[in-house]
């Protein structure tokens, strides 16, 4: 018998996090039952297969209240309409270091375009409360890194991480907050970077999130971001911080997926100086210039690179798709009837081209062309 086939998987994974008690694990244990198609695994849910990832009681009564009367592929069509890709652990377009943790996030929501999977990447993160040291020495950093063709992720919070994305667009390169909400503008915390979300977005780099849209921040939410950080990312820089700073959950889960840790030292003097100087004690590297990136990176030694991020060609398909947009807006229906593809084909392609740069949605499901080289 063949396996059947999901049209719209990133439609069910995101349906699965609507759900009240279907954590990670017990969504794995299901997934695994219905042979990997999350479309089937939403469609067998009941009392007999709940109950067999230990989901019963009034449990499975507050699931299947929510799971009658959601219907995933009217939520994705919302989603997307939104201007927001969903991106599967499944994707080709997924990246690549964090298909390589441990539970990685079943879907991605994003706005911007995502990194090439295989484009390396540093975390930078540190205090909200920035000394003039941190400020004299993290953004002349951060230029260096990206000057080498390295994009800088961090979590879009007030201090450190929001001026390291500021460093990163200052000097041309690429960015990627990583939120512990829902990437929707009226979801986005801290609401004194709703510019710099979307000044990262204009600029090339992305806001991304495994948190459903319309999601609130709560507090721990915020270990959970701190992991996709470290995950996507060939290492992480901590800047300044205490001992007790959520900074250092971000390093010490970089350890933990087999990451390096870079850490900024500091005057003894100064408290936010404890943080890395704690990880250095632990083994982490002495980040004093470019140079000590270099050491653990060789394969960057090598003149001063682009950081763009580089568009890659297009298949006959998405090549056709292309062709068919203009500078002016193009709903989804009118694509399918230029290039007579379905519309299951344009929604999968047109989600990948917008990744890669080729094409922008404006939202109510309109797309335009980018221009650029072929």
């Amino acid at each position: 018998m063949s396996r059947p086939i999901c049209q719209d998987p990133a439609a069910y994974f995101a349906a699965f996090l609507a759900l009240p008690h279907m954590g990670p694990s017990r969504f794995e244990k299901l997934f695994s039952c219905f042979d990997g198609n999350p479309e089937v695994a939403w469609g067998s849910i009941g009392l007999a297969a709940c109950e067999g990832v230990g989901i019963k009681g009034a449990e499975y009564e507050a699931l299947a209240a929510v799971w009658e009367r959601y219907d995933p592929v009217a939520e994705a069509v919302r989603i997307r309409e939104a201007g927001i890709a969903m991106v599967t652990v499944l994707d080709d377009a997924y990246p690549a270091l964090l298909k390589e943790i441990i539970r990685p996030p079943w879907v991605l929501f994003v706005r911007g375009v995502l990194p090439k999977p295989d484009m390396p990447l540093l975390g930078v993160v540190g205090t909200r409360k920035v000394s003039p040291y941190g400020l004299q020495v993290i953004p002349p950093l951060v230029k260096d890194i990206c000057h080498r063709g390295i994009g800088i992720v961090s979590g879009l919070a007030l201090g450190v991480d929001g001026i390291a994305h500021r460093a990163a667009l200052d000097a041309c390169g690429y960015t990627v907050g990583v939120l512990a909400t829902g990437v929707d503008e009226a979801s986005i915390y801290p609401r004194d970077h709703v510019r710099l979300s979307r000044d990262i977005i204009a600029r090339g780099g992305c806001i991304l999130s495994e948190f459903l849209p319309g999601t609130a921040p709560e507090k721990y939410y915020f270990p959970q971001r701190n992991r996709v950080i470290s995950g996507m990312s060939l290492g992480v820089v901590v800047g300044e911080a205490d001992e007790r700073s959520g900074s250092l959950i971000t390093a010490f889960c970089a350890l933990e997926q087999n990451r390096e840790v870079f850490a900024i030292p500091g005057p003894i003097t100064n408290q936010l100086s404890r943080g890395p100087h704690m990880l250095l004690k632990k083994g982490a590297h002495l980040l004093a210039s470019i140079d000590d990136i270099i050491e653990c990176f060789p394969q960057y030694a090598g003149g001063v690179l682009s950081s763009a991020v580089v568009r890659g060609p297009l298949d006959e398909i998405s090549k056709t798709i292309y062709d068919s947009l203009t500078e002016e807006p193009t709903h989804v229906n009118e694509i399918a009837v230029r290039t007579g593809f379905d519309m299951a084909t344009v929604n999968a392609t047109l989600t990948m081209m917008e990744l890669d740069g080729w094409t922008k949605n404006v939202g109510s499901m309109r797309y335009l062309r980018v221009s650029g080289p072929l």
